[in-house]
């Protein structure tokens, strides 16, 4: 039996059997339509022709940014659909005297170049030696003092329902994506020819490998 998209056609064979074909695609109208801004492709119909709509975008959902507080609204990923980072300012042309600032030049309260110069950087002391993971603390002149900055754990988005035995793999940003870890591969170990009664002991490192080549032992029944 003929499975067709557009529509079936019957006829007769050479030996007076019924026979089955398909129509042809339809061919696809032209529409005058207005010049549209479609930031995901013009919308189509059941016989995949261009209409005059805009086809709609993904189903975002809706980022979880409790610490977040964007003065220009939230950035967007390649689909349009807004993550945990702040959009950056939309600042206007600015033409300054020629001037030479080592420094940079001074930002306003949107984070946009002014035409003032920095201050120069300050003569900073000497640093304690000790190790910080995330950099120094800086004080008010901008340089840094003997603490160690936070670790700031980033805010993961939810992840798919999945059961995964030896852990999700983790992305960029340490969060844990619907992939699953592969299992790992034990190396063999080459225990020495010892008769075990019971068996061997049954302990793993933090892979789940067997390590040791112990016997295992039985505790002696109290009396």
């Amino acid at each position: 039996m003929c499975k067709c998209p557009y529509g079936t056609v019957w006829s007769i064979d050479d030996n007076g059997c019924p026979r089955c074909s398909c129509k042809p695609k339809p061919p696809c109208p032209m529409y005058k339509c207005p010049a549209l801004d479609c930031p995901h492709g013009p919308a189509k119909d059941k016989n995949g022709c261009t209409t005059c709509g805009c086809a709609p975008g993904p189903v975002c959902p809706e980022p979880i940014c409790p610490f977040i507080k964007c003065a220009n609204g939230l950035a967007t990923d390649a689909n349009g659909c807004k993550i945990c980072r702040c959009k950056p300012p939309l600042c206007p042309p600015r033409f300054c005297p020629r001037i030479h600032c080592p420094n940079g030049y001074v930002k306003d309260a949107n984070g946009c170049n002014t035409c003032d110069c920095k201050p120069p950087f300050p003569i900073c002391p000497p640093l304690c030696k000790m190790y910080c993971p995330n950099g120094f603390v800086r004080d008010s002149n901008g340089c840094q003092i003997c603490k160690c900055r936070p670790v700031i754990k980033p805010i993961c988005p939810p992840v798919c329902m999945i059961y995964c035995q030896h852990g999700n793999v983790l992305d960029s940003n340490g969060c844990p994506t619907c992939v699953c870890k592969k299992p790992p591969i034990c190396p063999p170990i080459l225990c020495p020819a010892v008769a075990c009664p019971h068996g061997y002991e049954n302990d793993t490192d933090r892979n789940g490998c067997r390590i040791g080549c112990g016997c295992r032992k039985i505790g002696l029944p109290e009396m």
